[in-house]
């Protein structure tokens, strides 16, 4: 259960990929695809709850964690197919 601090640290995380984002794009924020912006925020509100547990994300949807990862530091993230063979 994400508790307030989980909530904030999200909101940072998808703020910080959203400006790295703008910075790829030349000052332009490209368009995601029909509903990655909420994925992404399920996923930020995931990966910091994950962290505040001290678990590791085992998911086929490795990039998107890894980038979170690098703006959630503890957060292990790792590839199904790396975890289930």
């Amino acid at each position: 259960m994400p508790n307030e601090d989980d909530w904030l640290l999200a909101s940072k995380v998808l703020y910080w990929l959203s400006h790295s984002r703008r910075k790829k794009g030349g000052r332009r924020l490209s368009k995601l695809k029909a509903r990655a912006s909420q994925r992404m925020a399920f996923d930020a509100l995931l990966g910091v709850s994950a962290r505040r547990w001290k678990t590791t994300i085992i998911t086929e949807n490795h990039d998107d964690f890894k980038a979170i990862a690098y703006y959630c530091k503890g957060l292990k993230v790792v590839k199904d197919s790396d975890f289930f063979g």
